[in-house]
């Protein structure tokens, strides 16, 4: 299987089942490629997809089954899988967060599921750290260091991705997240007209897409 990103394509290991190979494009340079890769060994054990080798432009990581974005087209699931889900996609992120990182690309596609039998509840495991950040390490793409304000942004980036992909309990979901709402709001409010302040700009595209119904259901 292969999927195409704007760095890097992911495809499966032929001679090695168990191996995905992400293999940069040629406009990515090895310095991103380093970054990625400290990112992944400074992670905390069993949040990330394990690293196994690596070799520009090429990184082996551990293969997961699929996308939670994957997960929710194919199954649409009930809001209470989807809850456990997020559940456990938090309790990760504090492991995380209380490393000293940030994602900053945190969304449904960055969340892998792994199937121990086909019976069992998923584990979920992050990918894609190769704009992730570390705490009080000052980034010249950024106008001040990542701090602990980034935390509650990273996670509240993850809900809303949840928020677009799951209109079909859209007021389930909403409902379930009612405390983060108004975080997520002034979040987008701040930064989703202002790509110059964040890295983060990303979140404008998703604003677009759900922003009036986040605007409706908070009124």
């Amino acid at each position: 299987m292969w999927q195409t990103g704007t760095t890097a394509i992911v495809y499966d290991d032929p001679l090695q089942p168990s191996v995905k190979i992400k293999q940069f494009r040629s406009a990515i340079s090895k310095e991103s490629m380093d970054h990625e890769v400290r990112m992944l060994r400074r992670a905390p054990p069993n949040i990330c997809a394990a690293l196994l080798h690596y070799e520009y432009p090429h990184l082996q990581l551990q293969r997961m089954d699929e996308s939670l974005e994957s997960f929710i087209c194919r199954k649409q699931p009930s809001i209470e899988v989807l809850a456990d889900i997020i559940d456990a996609v938090a309790r990760k992120c504090m492991v995380f967060y209380a490393s000293g990182m940030f994602h900053c690309d945190l969304m449904v596609k960055n969340v892998m599921l792994l199937y121990r039998t086909p019976q069992s509840d998923p584990l979920d495991f992050l990918i894609d750290l190769g704009i992730s950040m570390i705490r009080n390490e000052r980034l010249d793409a950024l106008p001040r260091t990542p701090d602990s304000r980034d935390n509650e942004y990273d996670f509240c980036f993850f809900l809303y991705s949840c928020l677009c992909f799951c209109t079909y309990i859209f007021d389930d979901l909403y409902r379930h997240l009612s405390s983060f709402i108004p975080t997520i709001r002034r979040y987008f409010e701040k930064y989703h007209n202002n790509a110059q302040n964040h890295q983060w700009y990303l979140v404008g595209t998703l604003y677009k897409d759900l922003g009036w119904q986040i605007t409706l259901a908070g009124s």
